[in-house]
């Protein structure tokens, strides 16, 4: 029996509106997953665009909390203290060590009539350690006594060593004696104010 034309006909027409329907219908199923990827995808720049100015504010809380460093000024109170230390400590150094400096001589109880020379040997020792003394009261005393007030004022214990800065140089125990670091070596306790302040010459406090 043959097919009629017009239902060959239909058959094709329907077979082409079923194709371009299932086209339609893949292209619109692909569009609705590409517009929902969009949507994913700019939620997710959206979150990591709030993440990334979240972490911008706490970044500049943070620098807005922490302190700014200051630079240690060159004439702080801890720089002086290790300057001056160490120009008397050199001065002392150089007075002791002077060629020209005349040999130790002094009035012996077990000669009470010493010679001509050896009045002469002791009028210039004197005259050597009173030049010394004289450079230390002019160069050194005024600035070693004014530091130490500073420090007093601050709350650190100085001791005895403004009165002793007041009569003479300070000692200096050489290094590797038994007296280095002791109440005797007046430069090392000198020296040891400075821990006690910071670079802004605040006083240091340590709690237990």
């Amino acid at each position: 029996m043959e097919i009629p034309h017009w239902v060959r006909l239909a058959s094709v027409m329907a077979a082409l509106f079923l194709a371009q329907f299932l086209a339609y219908q893949n292209s619109t199923r692909n569009l609705a997953t590409v517009i929902e990827e969009k949507r994913q995808l700019s939620m997710k720049i959206n979150e990591q665009a709030d993440r990334l100015e979240k972490d911008e504010r706490a970044i500049r809380d943070l620098r807005n909390n922490i302190p700014h460093s200051v630079k240690e000024p060159k004439n702080s109170l801890r720089r002086r203290t290790m300057q001056l230390a160490d120009e008397i400590q050199k001065y002392i150094l150089d007075r002791a060590n002077d060629p020209n400096r005349p040999p130790f001589a002094g009035p012996n109880s077990n000669e009470p009539n010493p010679s001509e020379d050896q009045k002469k040997a002791i009028q210039q020792y004197r005259k050597y350690e009173q030049e010394t003394l004289d450079y230390y009261f002019a160069h050194y005393r005024d600035r070693m006594i004014g530091t130490i007030k500073e420090y007093d004022a601050k709350g650190v214990k100085t001791g005895y060593l403004e009165s002793g800065a007041r009569q003479r140089p300070p000692i200096f125990v050489m290094p590797g004696s038994v007296a280095e670091g002791t109440y005797m070596d007046d430069l090392y306790q000198f020296r040891e104010l400075a821990y006690h302040v910071d670079g802004q010459g605040n006083l240091i406090v340590i709690t237990p």
